[in-house]
């Protein structure tokens, strides 16, 4: 080297202020991001609940076009069986039912498969509500507080209230099964 030579300005790179300008802002960015993954929370949770509720009727559903057998023999009906409950305490269960197909209210002919547990901020309106699934169309019973009805509404409510209330409704005749918000 000629020390003769006039020396060149480094131009590459970034300078340190270029550096945290871009640093604050990719933090406001991820801070607008986390707050706004943490307000929907709830009301992913609340969603996931009525799915659930959906699922153990379609779970029902499908034993009985299964002819699912249940401790090695197959039942004579599929039931979900709900009641109401408040938060902290919202359950539903799965049952076999081996009673007779025009008297449902012998409780002992119901027998659990599966208990399924809602989450904590969710209550659940079924007016003491039982489908139960026939094999081997999937016909169905509605009872609600003991009468045969054609259409059972199920409503679950948040605990925060700010959430619409959720209706899981299924339909004796066609026994299609949905969910939508209830209508006040």
């Amino acid at each position: 080297m000629n020390k003769f030579m006039p020396k060149q300005k480094m131009t590459a790179g970034f300078t340190l202020i270029e550096i945290l300008v871009v640093i604050a802002i990719m933090g406001a960015l991820s801070s607008f991001l986390i707050i706004n993954f943490r307000v929907n929370e709830d009301s992913r949770k609340f969603k996931n609940d009525s799915l659930l509720v959906m699922d153990g009727f379609k779970k029902a559903q499908t034993m009985a076009l299964a002819s699912q057998l249940v401790e090695g023999r197959a039942p004579v009906g599929y039931a979900v069986l709900l009641d109401d409950c408040s938060f902290g305490s919202c359950s539903y269960e799965i049952a076999s039912y081996g009673g007779d197909k025009k008297d449902f209210s012998n409780q002992s002919d119901f027998k659990t498969i599966e208990k399924v547990n809602l989450s904590e901020e969710v209550e659940l309106k079924a007016k003491n509500s039982r489908i139960i699934f026939f094999p081997p169309r999937a016909e169905s019973v509605i009872l609600v507080n003991g009468e045969i009805t054609n259409y059972l509404p199920v409503e679950l409510r948040h605990k925060k209230g700010k959430l619409l209330p959720i209706c899981v409704t299924v339909s004796g005749m066609s026994g299609r099964i949905d969910s939508s918000p209830c209508s006040m």
